[in-house]
């Protein structure tokens, strides 16, 4: 049994050690629907919507929609 603070392992094996405060940071920052009122929760509701699609989907239906949170999330962090 792991022990509070230890790596969790959520999907796809992949180890997340800041789980919670992910957790924390989406229901500060992301709305139920629609856009975030902040940069901060915009650009985790992208990167969440593009780790999303390559994870459920590989990327398979990719489209515009994407394309434009990806350079959402570059020009943001440029």
């Amino acid at each position: 049994m792991r022990e509070r603070g230890d790596a969790d392992l959520r999907g796809y094996g992949v180890q997340m050690r800041h789980f919670e405060e992910a957790r924390e940071l989406w229901r500060t920052y992301v709305p139920a629907r629609g856009q975030a009122v902040t940069v901060q929760g915009e650009l985790i509701r992208a990167v969440e919507k593009l780790c999303d699609e390559a994870q459920h989907n590989g990327n398979v239906n990719w489209s515009d929609d994407q394309a434009i949170l990806v350079n959402y999330v570059r020009d943001t962090l440029h």
